[in-house]
């Protein structure tokens, strides 16, 4: 009797059993069964590795998709101050349409909008011009005290540029001001908690989209008596605000990427002194990808900036280079995106691997001889 009704339970204990194994895998599927239903031998290979990101049996999305936007939402910048050119990076663009709106106001209020289509899969590469910004027209504004002392320095770049100042009591500086991350051709900084009756040297930095660095002289100031830095430069005219009658209008916008760099440049050019604010819309009229829905991630966004958020690239290969040189090859295992260009992925298993860091092959050598031939090293 007691054999008959073990023998009843076993298809209930068969049904339990594989519902515990359902269960426990649909655990880590999260919001993956979609992407699996295509994709099971990535899922298969992530997770039968030794090595492997957490979120790759969760969340696709997290690396694959847009996470800030969601179908029609905006992503905006804005600059406050009042200039005739303005270059910057914008991240994260995924590889559908927008529609960018540019809106320019003048010191007077009057205002104007441009708008332009930009398909990022279609912007084309600058290649670098190994021209190294200057810097001119150095100009120390007036002394401005509250307890301490605050003046401002204008200068002008031949390019536009992000800056910084260096200044100090000595030649040595020890002090730090910076401009932020928008590119200019007209510049502005403050030199504050500056002491009363003291001589201050400072000097300027400037680097350009392709990260070509130029730095002025060294330059002193008295907060006694500030005048200008010479005769030679108190002849040179003021850094300009164009006098242009009636709406501010935007001259030109481009868009392009700087060779082994994955952000898209804008580059917006206005017929006089503006702020602006830059608005991008994906384009919903365009067709989605059929299998990814709105958002899907470029593979050099996914590839590169994807990965940095979490993995500083100050201990790794470069990346976002091209692979070219005398004494390099590119075995077909070690993946590249478009134009060659190397991702982490080229070196790294995205979703998991048998390897310590996730490496194709061993870190330590093998790896590296793959691209960079024997002989090259002699």
């Amino acid at each position: 009797m007691k054999a008959k009704q073990f023998l009843h339970l076993i298809p209930l204990v068969s049904l339990l059993l594989l519902a515990a194994v359902i269960l426990s895998e649909d655990r880590y599927v999260g919001d993956n069964n979609r992407c699996i239903s295509c994709h099971q031998d990535v899922y298969k290979k992530a997770q039968n590795s030794r090595y492997r990101h957490t979120v790759v049996l969760e969340k696709c999305s997290q690396c694959h998709l847009l996470q800030e936007m969601k179908k029609g939402d905006a992503k905006e910048v804005s600059f406050s101050s009042y200039k005739t050119r303005y270059v910057f990076a914008q991240r994260d663009l995924s590889k559908g349409g927008y529609n960018v709106d540019v809106i320019v106001r003048d010191k007077a209020g009057l205002a104007n909008t441009s708008t332009v289509p930009l398909v990022p899969a279609n912007v084309k590469t600058v290649r670098n011009d190994m021209i190294l910004p200057s810097i001119k027209n150095v100009k120390i504004g007036d002394i401005r005290q509250t307890g301490f002392i605050n003046i401002d320095i204008s200068w002008g770049t031949d390019r536009p540029a992000v800056s910084q100042i260096e200044y100090g009591t000595s030649p040595q500086y020890g002090r730090r001001t910076y401009a932020g991350n928008v590119f200019l051709k007209e510049h502005m900084l403050t030199l504050s908690g500056l002491a009363k009756n003291s001589t201050y040297h400072f000097r300027i930095t400037a680097k350009d989209v392709f990260g070509h660095t130029a730095m002025s002289e060294d330059y002193t100031l008295d907060t006694a008596n500030p005048l200008p830095l010479s005769a030679k430069a108190a002849q040179t005219s003021a850094l300009g605000e164009n006098a242009v009658e009636g709406r501010p209008n935007v001259n030109s916008i481009k868009f392009y990427r700087i060779e082994d760099k994955g952000d898209i440049f804008a580059d917006i050019s206005i017929n006089k002194p503006s702020n602006i604010i830059v608005r991008f819309t994906e384009d919903v009229s365009q067709k989605e990808d059929v299998n990814h829905g709105y958002g899907f991630l470029s593979p050099r966004a996914k590839g590169i900036d994807v990965c940095v958020k979490c993995h500083p690239q100050n201990v790794s290969h470069p990346v976002g280079i091209k692979v070219k040189g005398a004494g390099i090859k590119l075995p077909k295992f070690l993946p590249t995106i478009e134009d060659n260009v190397m991702t982490c992925a080229t070196c790294h298993e995205p979703h998991g691997g048998n390897l310590r860091f996730m490496t194709r092959k061993d870190f330590k050598r093998d790896v590296c001889a793959e691209c960079h031939m024997e002989e090259s090293f002699d």
